[in-house]
């Protein structure tokens, strides 16, 4: 069944003051809960990994993940899920388990930027129950500049990378699973004790579900798949596919409702 994207003017259907923060689950190599960008914002996580309440992270992927979403987001709460090992590797099974915590401990949006190509049945269940809990799924779609599928990113709202100028990065894996492009090409942003630039589909899937964090908080009672497409249908049309644009998706002209095609 077709799904169409209506628009409706907030005189109808006025912007919603959410009633409690938007949770980002951060599921990577733990975050710096340390960090002064992220005061106030942390709330209990996991390390699956290791499989104790501490996912601190001493890899820095993860602590770069929350920052961008935190700076994009300033209302979001951050989750920290650590599904990597100290070293900044990790396994479908641990990603598995650290989808199905986060789903349960009321994770609005989970954030995945790691994975592989092999498909998963583990992985396609884990993200199903957290769909199947209305959590937005959102995965960077992988840095070997291939069209390959990139797992679990295939099975979820995918995201590449392109540069400020909406260029594609080079790296960045592109193809028909891929749903909307975010900057992703030397990111400033918070790594362990510090700052650090980073780039990769990781920072891009970050600046989309941060994005939809922001949607989220002004229409608390959107589902997750017409968060996915607000962001798709309100992208730059500089790239393929579009690059995400929060400021359009959250500006107070218009709301996009879905509605059934015949």
């Amino acid at each position: 069944m077709t799904r169409l994207l209506l628009p409706l003017l907030l005189a109808f259907l006025p912007v919603q003051a959410a009633a409690s923060p938007v949770v980002v689950a951060i599921l990577d190599s733990g975050v710096d809960a340390s960090h002064p960008a992220f005061a106030g914002r942390i709330v209990d996580g996991y390390d699956v990994w290791y499989d104790d309440a501490d996912p601190d992270d001493r890899c820095g992927h993860g602590t770069a993940l929350a920052g961008i979403v935190a700076q994009l987001a300033p209302d979001a709460a951050i989750m920290p899920v650590k599904v990597m090992a100290d070293e900044c590797y990790g396994t479908y099974s641990q990603m598995a388990e650290g989808i199905v915590y986060a789903a349960d401990a009321g994770a609005d949006i989970t954030l995945i930027a790691s994975g592989g190509y092999a498909p998963s049945d583990s992985l396609a269940a884990a993200v199903a129950y957290a769909q199947g809990r209305g959590a937005l799924v959102v995965a960077g779609a992988g840095n070997d500049g291939t069209d390959a599928p990139f797992y679990p990113a295939a099975y979820v709202f995918s995201v590449s990378a392109v540069d400020r100028l909406c260029g594609p990065y080079y790296r960045s894996n592109y193809g028909a699973h891929v749903d909307i492009a975010a900057p992703g090409v030397e990111v400033w942003t918070t790594a362990p004790g510090g700052y650090a630039i980073r780039s990769g589909t990781s920072m891009a899937a970050a600046h989309v579900a941060g994005a939809a964090a922001l949607v989220w908080a002004a229409w608390p009672d959107m589902a997750a798949d017409d968060v996915a497409a607000l962001l798709m249908e309100t992208a730059d049309r500089c790239s393929e596919p579009g690059r995400v644009n929060a400021e359009r998706a959250v500006a107070p002209v218009q709301v996009w409702l879905p509605m059934e095609a015949s």
